[in-house]
């Protein structure tokens, strides 16, 4: 996930959970944004695909692995009152 010019993290996605991957790792998806937008989309606030579809992350690659990342945030997709979707 590149959030800056500058700051980038490599996440990797396996049996329904997330963590750092480990150095010199492949990517099948490069997502783009804020470390702001990241933070919405990891708390639930913000849907992932929405936020692709509104302009505010970046997909570079395989768009099946972003909707992984969304199932990741979301289990069941879960929408609290005042949340963004």
């Amino acid at each position: 996930m590149q959030l800056s010019d500058d700051e980038r993290v490599v996440v990797e996605i396996a049996d329904g959970s997330f963590g750092i991957a480990p150095e010199g790792a492949s990517e099948d998806c490069q997502l783009s944004c804020s470390l702001d937008d990241f933070l919405r989309i990891f708390r639930g606030e913000q849907n992932l695909i929405t936020a692709i579809m509104q302009g505010r992350v970046g997909v570079r690659g395989d768009l099946g692995v972003a909707q992984m990342f969304q199932s990741v945030f979301s289990p069941g997709d879960q929408q609290t009152p005042g949340t963004t979707r």
